[in-house]
């Protein structure tokens, strides 16, 4: 469990909210078809796996929902107005409070990744979204929206920059954030409730509710437009319809995670109505009755089709280098200087008779460099770190012996960090 930054409770059982109903007033038992749309999406909001926002006109919050408290390991109370800033990772929190004072003041869109980070050090990354609310006039009084959840996604992405860095980067998408609305703190539960309706349909992700057979209960007008469906077209109609006859027992097991009582995050492909392919990353968590039985399940969904063409050209391209490689007697490698990481392609190794399970290190490529080479080219790389330049060392194999031809020649880039190709030559003159 994240540890908060204070100590404080978080008042969600007994502070009222700001439209003046008790935090813990909506329960999943409340859901029922006799109820109005209002009530539901009410409940949707306080049971979303994903952050959601309210702000009054000048952009400072008047609502959060239990989600959000938990990814800024903030209280309710603290995280009103502008204490959401205060969740914000140390080195986000002066761009990301002055990029909102700028979307407010310009009456925008918002649209920012950033970090929130608890007591223990822990990080949650976000990918956050936010549209303002307008009333019949026109005039803004207000902004909706979510934060994603995308710490997952960032992890992988470092991940795969590190498997293959001379190729970075595969694009991360998540989309997903937002913020949120209306302009009185202390209205009626009915007002209330439309507020919630407003918040959904004004979200730029999917919300999707099931009941406990899977049939929806419940889209909003983005989920249904990622299937090319009308909201009235989705009604009542199973998941299962949704997508490919392979698919449906994959669906079937999800979704009886959900009747276990299991909140999780996982990628999915869904069929749009014109057959095209949806690839979605859906937050999902199970709705449940006062008795603990299982009457649901609400899902936040995320277009990522995008980053998945983008990963399969990624992909197509990593084997096309790999097979090039040694077909061309060519090794690659990437160095960040943001990060210090180091990286070498398979055939590098090859190449100066390293072990695949050398370190990637400035020592060892120190190591298979010409001797009559090592003093130049350290110069060339402290001396040119700024500006972008290229060196020509002459390099051999680890173990010192010749090798034909007898020299291998390495070219450098030097920008905001260093990458570079080593390739067997044809002449065994020094440069």
């Amino acid at each position: 469990m994240r540890r908060r930054k204070s100590d404080r409770s978080s008042g969600q059982d007994a502070e009222p909210r700001p439209d003046g109903t008790p935090a813990a007033s909506a329960r999943p038992a409340d859901l029922n078809p006799d109820d109005n749309a209002g009530r539901h999406f009410r409940l949707l909001a306080e049971h979303a796996p994903v952050g959601l926002y309210l702000t009054d006109a000048s952009g400072r919050v008047i609502y959060a929902n239990p989600k959000l408290c938990a990814d800024a390991a903030l209280t309710f109370d603290e995280l009103l107005g502008g204490g959401w800033l205060q969740g914000l990772h140390e080195d986000d929190r002066r761009r990301r409070a002055a990029a909102w004072r700028d979307t407010v003041a310009r009456g925008g869109d918002w649209s920012e990744e950033y970090r929130y980070v608890d007591a223990d050090g822990h990080v949650t990354w976000v990918w956050g979204t936010a549209q303002p609310i307008r009333d019949a006039g026109g005039a803004i009084v207000g902004y909706a929206g979510t934060d994603l959840d995308i710490t997952d996604l960032k992890h992988a992405e470092e991940t795969a920059r590190a498997d293959e860095a001379s190729l970075k980067q595969a694009q991360l998408l998540s989309e997903v954030g937002s913020w949120e609305w209306d302009v009185a703190a202390e209205q009626a539960l009915r007002d209330s409730e439309a507020r919630y309706r407003d918040l959904l349909e004004t979200l730029m992700e999917g919300i999707w509710a099931l009941d406990a057979q899977a049939s929806t209960t419940l889209v909003n007008p983005a989920m249904a437009a990622m299937l090319g469906y009308s909201v009235e077209e989705m009604d009542g109609r199973p998941l299962f319809d949704f997508m490919d006859d392979a698919a449906v027992e994959t669906a079937r097991q999800l979704f009886a995670h959900r009747s276990r009582g299991v909140a999780e995050q996982h990628e999915f492909e869904f069929r749009r109505k014109d057959g095209t392919p949806l690839f979605a990353r859906l937050a999902t968590t199970p709705l449940t009755s006062a008795d603990g039985s299982f009457r649901g399940t609400v899902a936040a969904v995320a277009d990522i089709t995008d980053r998945k063409r983008a990963e399969e050209s990624l992909r197509e391209a990593h084997e096309r280098l790999s097979m090039a490689q040694p077909a061309a007697g060519a090794g690659v490698w990437d160095w960040d200087m943001t990060t210090g990481m180091l990286n070498w392609s398979p055939e590098f190794f090859r190449l100066f008779g390293l072990p695949a399970d050398a370190e990637a290190s400035f020592d060892t490529r120190r190591s298979v460099v010409h001797p009559d080479d090592i003093e130049a080219a350290e110069a060339r790389a402290v001396g040119r770190r700024s500006a972008r330049s290229v060196a020509h060392p002459r390099c051999q194999s680890a173990n010192g012996a010749p090798s034909r031809p007898p020299h291998r020649r390495c070219r450098s880039s030097h920008g905001r960090g260093s990458a570079g190709g080593c390739t067997v030559t044809g002449s065994s003159k020094p440069p």
